[in-house]
């Protein structure tokens, strides 16, 4: 029962109608059990929304992705609206990115909270995507977050790794460029599989360079390199993650 708790099948510049059928059909072949879209502005989380209509594999999700935080305000209020009243599965993706110095930091923190704020009130997970602002996600997750955290593909220090697994609200998702990244290997060695969930990205973070874009029941080979590194079978991996899956989402 494979699970990939991050994957942008409705990115249309990457994949066509066409494609995701294909796609979809590999994966239930391959035993994929939920394929988890996230939106990352409006228009995506809409074509989520449709995608989960076309395809029972797929699970909904919609998000407000930071580099959409600069948006016009009335778009930033549809999204908003999309999250407080559409019926969808979690909130993803959205976060904090600081790589670009130029941008206003304070136009993320907020909405990054109203966001919360949101799954406060609806009970949904969050998928929290972080780059160059771990500390920053990290204390407003830690202040303001009730309900459960999926950290997806976390490149910050391994300290806050060792910190997280410690707390009940925490989990990471290892994507599937693990095959060619020391650093979520040595994650992977540290986090107790209780903590572990499978993600693509999808059309990102391929198993290799050489295959673009990326495809959700890629995850297997995540599942594969698991279970290497814990030295368990890849059946009790792949049962153990979907346990994980139950724990945190029903």
């Amino acid at each position: 029962m494979l699970i990939d708790v991050h994957s942008h099948l409705n990115l249309k510049e990457y994949y066509n109608s066409r494609v995701i059928f294909d796609i979809i059909n590999v994966a239930k072949q391959k035993g994929q059990k939920y394929i988890l879209e996230a939106g990352v502005d409006y228009e995506t989380n809409k074509r989520v929304l449709k995608l989960s209509k076309e395809y029972d594999i797929i699970l909904p999700c919609l998000g407000l992705y930071p580099d959409t935080c600069y948006e016009s305000k009335d778009i930033i209020e549809k999204i908003l609206k999309q999250l407080k009243n559409e019926e969808y599965f979690a909130i993803s993706e959205v976060g904090l990115d600081f790589s670009d110095d130029t941008k206003d930091k304070l136009i993320q923190i907020n909405l990054f909270k109203r966001v919360i704020e949101i799954a406060n009130d609806r009970k949904k997970v969050l998928i929290v995507h972080t780059r160059k602002a771990e500390k920053e996600s990290i204390e407003i997750l830690k202040e303001f977050c009730k309900t459960k955290v999926i950290l997806h593909c976390f490149s910050g220090k391994i300290n806050y790794v060792k910190e997280l697994s410690k707390d009940p609200r925490f989990f990471f998702s290892i994507p599937t460029n693990v095959l060619r990244s020391q650093h979520f290997q040595n994650m992977i060695d540290i986090l107790p599989l209780s903590k572990i969930f499978t993600e693509t990205d999808s059309p990102f973070l391929s198993p290799s360079k050489e295959e673009f874009p990326n495809k959700p029941y890629n995850v297997e080979k995540t599942i594969e390199e698991i279970a290497k590194i814990k030295k368990l079978d890849k059946k009790e991996v792949e049962n153990m993650i979907f346990l994980n899956f139950q724990n945190v989402f029903y």
